[in-house]
């Protein structure tokens, strides 16, 4: 029997989303520990990668809505900086929705645009490590 039996009148293609989406963002979360021992930035710009391929690669590998399981993880990861206890978590919370939101749309329009994949996964790696640099910019001159 197939698990997405219990949700008859939910599409297949958007509970895919749904737990592929939480998935990627348990794994990125793990993954992201490990990358915050390495030195200096490195993890900042290393993220992305680890970030895009966790929702990209398995929602395309499971015929899951790709832009919906960008907005799902972006859900995880805004919920998580909301309940955070951080200063700005709400803000930083809706900058997660968003951000991630645009990384999959980034990431479905290279992929329509060009027929494959890897451009597409590159493209939103990009876009997400430019994002990344701008806030370390943005928080590390606010700091001073």
């Amino acid at each position: 029997m197939n698990p997405l039996d219990f949700f008859p009148a939910v599409p297949d293609s958007l509970l895919r989303s749904v737990l592929l989406g939480l998935f990627a963002a348990g794994l990125a979360w793990q993954l992201n520990k490990f990358l915050g021992r390495l030195p200096g930035t490195a993890p900042v710009y290393l993220a992305p990668l680890v970030e895009e391929a966790a929702k990209t690669g398995p929602a395309a590998l499971f015929a899951a809505d790709i832009f919906f399981t960008h907005f799902v993880f972006g859900l995880a990861e805004g919920a998580w900086e909301l309940v955070s206890g951080r200063r700005n978590g709400f803000y930083a919370g809706l900058g997660a929705v968003l951000t991630h939101s645009v990384f999959g749309f980034i990431t479905v329009f290279v992929l329509q645009t060009c027929g494959s994949l890897l451009p597409a996964l590159a493209a939103a790696c990009l876009g997400h490590a430019l994002w990344n640099h701008v806030v370390l910019v943005v928080v590390s001159r606010l700091r001073k």
